[in-house]
């Protein structure tokens, strides 16, 4: 897959071991040399055609993303980690086409969890995280699936943050919580679901993940479910956290 014909932004949060970040624009380069690459975070360190964003110690995955989001000016942006490895099955071009036909806000590709087997092979492994949402009486359920099928892309409600979206719809939105740190990610699409931002996977993209499993929004806190202005959430495992009264909004 060649490049994508629009300018595109790649904005990489860098939260990861050393090197990560180094690895992650090795592998943008090899598949998009004209993207332009800005990267925050605790590790992000200094690399050739890399804009650091400078942040502040301990700073959230939803303030270094709003930080690099403010310095967008593509119509277009892609969100990557620095825990992830691109290549030809994860051409960002693919997560921008059903974007640029106007079918979806925000296309979000799957991940491939990679462990290094006996120090020269690689153990690879699906981690699908994409599903759907189900809001009853102030109770919020995961399920995991699609709710349609499109041309080269599946419709659903929440995905891995690694994706392709609209600049001006994420920013409307309000980008991310700065102030989540566990569940920001599940909250953000909660979020983007009540602005109307139309979501969709797009499961042949599939992205190397190294370093911990990739979480399926397995890790939820009390404050975010709160933040998610429900009383309670499911998850796709069953697992249930309840909200704090007082963090309701009125």
């Amino acid at each position: 897959m060649s490049a994508p014909a629009v300018p595109l932004t790649v904005l990489c949060t860098a939260f990861g071991p050393q090197g990560g970040l180094a690895r992650l624009a090795a592998s943008l380069r090899a598949i998009d040399p004209a993207a332009r690459l800005i990267a925050a975070g605790p590790a992000a360190e200094a690399c050739p055609e890399v804009d650091v964003v400078k942040t502040a110690a301990g700073i959230s995955p939803g303030a270094a993303r709003n930080a690099m989001l403010a310095r967008v000016r593509t119509p277009h942006f892609a969100l990557v980690g620095d825990e992830l490895e691109l290549h030809r099955g994860a051409a960002l071009a693919d997560l921008l086409a059903p974007v640029l036909a106007g079918r979806l806000d925000l296309a979000a590709g799957e991940l491939v969890r990679c462990r290094k087997k006996l120090l020269v092979l690689t153990n690879r492994e699906p981690a699908p995280g994409h599903g759907t949402f189900q809001l009853d009486k102030g109770s919020l359920a995961l399920h995991a699936g699609v709710r349609t099928a499109g041309e080269g892309y599946q419709v659903c409600d929440y995905a891995h943050h690694f994706f392709a979206a609209r600049t001006d719809k994420v920013r409307a939105m309000g980008g991310w919580d700065p102030q989540l740190v566990v569940g920001n990610e599940l909250e953000f699409f909660v979020r983007a679901q009540r602005f109307n931002v139309r979501i969709g996977v797009c499961p042949h993209v599939a992205a190397w993940h190294w370093g911990a499993p990739a979480a399926a929004h397995g890790a939820i806190s009390v404050e975010a479910v709160g933040r998610m202005n429900v009383c309670r959430l499911t998850l796709a495992d069953g697992t249930t956290v309840q909200s704090q009264p007082a963090r309701l909004a009125a």
